[in-house]
């Protein structure tokens, strides 16, 4: 099967959707499926993948590739590359990463697609119906080798920008008492929160306490991951999903994160979760991963269970599955399935 993967942000951009786009094209290859990419990411020295990525493809060029393909799988719904859809009549499929924005065209334009969506709290922003399928992530890169002691009690991996609470972990950090007191944390990322941060760790005399190690990728990234006993994603927002606790919870950490969104569907049974902006609840939750040995024990043993319904192959699988629906519409209508 010839799959367009529609992404609006890819590599070698950072985030959430970049790394989901990235799982599924490598899965889908890896399972003998044609693949190339369209992206609005600009590039000047892309990386090499052993499938082709359109960068900021031409009208003609993403015409073109939509009558190459046999299904066109968006993942994230952008008006900005629906056009051909029409023109072409592919059988389309719509990844929600985010809240479904409203508006009488997307809502008409979306009608002609299968949806999927990473969380049930997405789900209910969709106004038509919608798989629920959560997100994979990378197994080849984050697994747990390090069964020993970790350096850091706490840390938090993301952009650092204020909707991310990296600030609020800071709070909670300086509330905590007994051993709480002298627990050492790190903050991995970048963005303009940075000397906000910093002036705010030297201000709550955490400075001897909190390392800013900057932005990690991939294998850098995982091993900083086996080296931190809770990771704390404290979102203010509400995360559709959250890739990063089970990069997390893979390797090895125990997790706390906001409730709000689909965040709490990504950390399970794995961790604890507290209301969004409550920074006195955050510090309860890290008090108990201190004073509760058991209890990290305890959310540790869910993670193999957890973790299997987040590989690759098992969220392709429920991909393709809905793509299957979506050739079998194709064919009900009286048009070839492949095209």
């Amino acid at each position: 099967m010839r799959v367009l993967l529609v992404s609006y942000a890819f590599a070698p951009s950072i985030g959430g959707v970049e790394t989901a786009s990235l799982i599924l094209a490598a899965e889908l290859r890896r399972r003998g499926h044609e693949v190339a990419v369209a992206t609005a990411t600009q590039a000047a020295s892309p990386p090499a993948f052993d499938y082709p990525v359109h960068y900021q493809p031409s009208p003609w060029r993403l015409m073109a590739l939509h009558r190459w393909a046999d299904v066109v799988l968006h993942n994230g719904f952008s008006l900005r590359f629906a056009w051909p859809l029409p023109l072409v009549r592919r059988p389309w499929v719509v990844v929600h990463a985010s809240d479904f924005r409203p508006g009488f065209l997307r809502r008409l334009i979306a009608r002609a697609a299968r949806h999927i969506s990473v969380s049930s709290d997405v789900a209910l922003t969709v106004p038509l119906p919608s798989t629920v399928v959560p997100n994979a992530y990378r197994t080849d890169v984050f697994s747990k080798r390090n069964d020993g002691a970790r350096r850091y009690r706490f840390g938090f991996v993301g952009r650092l920008v204020s909707d991310k609470g990296a600030a609020h972990l800071l709070e909670a950090l300086a509330r905590l008492t007994g051993a709480g007191e002298f627990a050492r944390c790190t903050i991995v990322g970048a963005g303009p929160e940075e000397e906000r941060l910093r002036e705010q760790a030297r201000t709550l005399g955490l400075e001897e306490r909190v390392d800013f190690l900057g932005v990690r990728r991939e294998t850098e990234l995982a091993a900083v991951l086996n080296e931190i006993d809770c990771l704390v994603v404290p979102s203010i927002w509400n995360e559709p999903f959250g890739i990063v606790a089970l990069e997390g919870i893979a390797c090895g950490c125990v997790v706390i994160g906001s409730q709000g969104g689909g965040l709490k569907d990504a950390i399970g049974p794995c961790g604890l979760t507290y209301p969004n902006g409550d920074v006195a609840a955050l510090a309860a939750a890290m008090q108990r991963i201190l004073s509760e040995p058991g209890l990290t024990a305890e959310l540790r043993r869910h993670a193999g269970a957890h973790l299997a319904r987040h590989t690759p192959r098992a969220v392709v699988d429920a991909y393709l599955a809905v793509m299957a629906r979506a050739l079998g519409d194709r064919r009900v209508h009286g048009k070839p399935a492949l095209g």
